[in-house]
């Protein structure tokens, strides 16, 4: 992989209270401002998440309390401009939800 010499910025993060999240798509934020290069996911909820581009279809499902980074840079690929991620419950809520799932976004 080459060095570019670009250096990382940062989106305004995108979050979404467990109050807030349902069994159904909700849109997390504002869609992507930019190419995403890193996308670090954080489900700080007492329940499990679906988090997807796609709210057709459940893509990638997140445990309670746990995180991921999504390093797209390292294999030369990007989440695009104006993509949109959601999240819902995978499953039922948590019957009393509490905490949050917010994702952070890195581009060069």
């Amino acid at each position: 992989m080459s060095n570019t010499g670009n250096y990382i910025k940062n989106e305004n993060l995108r979050e979404v209270a467990s109050a807030d999240i349902t069994t159904s798509y909700v849109a997390l934020g504002a869609p992507l401002q930019h190419r995403a290069y890193i996308v670090t996911v954080f489900n700080n909820t007492n329940g499990d998440v679906y988090f997807t581009k796609d709210p057709l279809r459940d893509t990638k499902r997140q445990p309670a309390q746990s995180g991921r980074i999504n390093d797209y840079k390292s294999d030369d690929s990007v989440d695009g401009k104006d993509e949109q991620y959601y999240v819902k419950w995978a499953g039922t809520a948590p019957g009393s939800p509490e905490g949050d799932f917010w994702i952070e976004v890195e581009y060069v």
